[in-house]
């Protein structure tokens, strides 16, 4: 399992959870060039920033085996890294 953060510019930008890393990211290019609809893309519109200008760190937790972890250690993330496009997301 893991934990992602989308970076720009040394900002935490957005940070989210996946099973499948490779499939994940597909889904978010197809979705920032989809202009979907969902908070982190309008938060990158808004901001004017590209999605292939983002970085992206990975980290792997091979100890948590169930979604319910896996959303707990995001929150966990979410709290310590301060993500704007996260917290724009809450208020939706």
């Amino acid at each position: 399992m893991y934990i992602y953060i989308y970076k720009y510019n040394d900002r935490n930008i957005y940070i989210g959870s996946t099973y499948n890393l490779k499939k994940r990211k597909a889904e978010h290019l197809h979705e920032a060039t989809y202009n979907s609809s969902r908070p982190f893309y309008r938060y990158l519109r808004q901001e004017k920033i590209e999605f292939k200008e983002l970085q992206m760190e990975i980290f792997e937790f091979p100890e948590i085996l169930n979604h319910v972890d896996l959303r707990l250690k995001e929150r966990e993330f979410i709290k310590i890294y301060n993500p704007n496009a996260n917290k724009i997301y809450k208020k939706i």
